[in-house]
């Protein structure tokens, strides 16, 4: 799958031990096992809101100047 490469090689790239898991702990919250995956409506809401949060807690560690 795509998606798990592409968060699996974001991880390894990361050198630092916290950011890594702090950044592993976001993608299972972002994606959980439990995540229906289909395009219904609600679903889409759900995911949106997920992504914002994924997206508010790692922008303060992956923000690199």
């Amino acid at each position: 799958m795509y998606y798990t490469e592409l968060v699996r090689s974001l991880l390894a790239q990361q050198t630092d031990q916290v950011v890594c898991q702090r950044l592993l702990d976001a993608f299972n919250q972002l994606t959980p096992s439990n995540m229906k995956l289909s395009l219904d409506r609600m679903n889409k809401v759900r995911f949106r809101k997920s992504l914002d949060a994924f997206l508010a807690c790692v922008k303060g560690f992956l923000c690199v100047k």
